[in-house]
């Protein structure tokens, strides 16, 4: 592994480089520039989808129990 990562070395370096010089350009932006209201904003639509998940195996669990008490 340490091979294939050294053959990509002034990739990396090139990359590097430029994602450096973009934060120096806009400082304040790294990945600490989310605010606390964004973060949340952000887990909402999770605990929405992790809720929706709970009733779909709810809903499945129904759907098979009913199907065996009709037949």
């Amino acid at each position: 592994m340490a091979g294939v990562a050294g053959s990509y070395g002034p990739v990396v370096r090139a990359v590097g480089g430029r994602v450096a010089g973009w934060r120096g350009e806009h400082p304040g932006l790294g990945a600490n520039a989310v605010t606390a209201e964004e973060h949340a904003e952000i887990k909402r639509p999770r605990a929405e989808f992790r809720e929706a998940r709970v009733g779909n195996g709810f809903l499945e669990g129904a759907v098979v129990f009913f199907a065996q008490e009709s037949g």
